[in-house]
């Protein structure tokens, strides 16, 4: 859970450096692709101190943690795109749509396989 929260307040910070200084000196869909890089790196950062300072060694524990996360992620992310956004369903899956060069299913996908990928690396 601690691990989570640190992905989402990094997420948080990323989405303020991006609205207020790359936005305007890259353009937004380089600012919002470059900070979704970002964010998985540390996604995956994280992920390596929280399999070295739990002592994982299971993968299907870690396949679970990935998982739990990236739901929370998900409902995280729905919830606050509909009711403090008021974004439509359509809005919300705009950022989905990697055909049209955007690239935040990464981190999803980061979110669900980073504590099984750190873990196979860690060996």
């Amino acid at each position: 859970v601690a691990a989570w929260c640190l992905f989402l307040g990094a997420a948080m910070v990323l989405g303020g450096v991006r609205d207020r200084l790359l936005a305007q000196r890259l353009g937004e869909e380089t600012a919002r692709r470059l900070l979704t890089l970002v964010l998985c790196a540390i996604i995956f950062l994280t992920t390596w101190g929280m399999v070295c300072a739990t002592g994982l060694r299971d993968p299907s524990a870690a396949w679970r943690i990935g998982a739990g996360w990236t739901v929370a992620t998900l409902a995280l992310e729905t919830a606050m795109g509909r009711f403090v956004m008021k974004r439509s369903a359509s809005e919300i899956l705009t950022d989905y749509k990697i055909w049209r060069g955007r690239l935040w299913p990464l981190v999803p996908v980061s979110t669900l396989s980073a504590p099984a990928l750190i873990l196979a690396l860690a060996g």
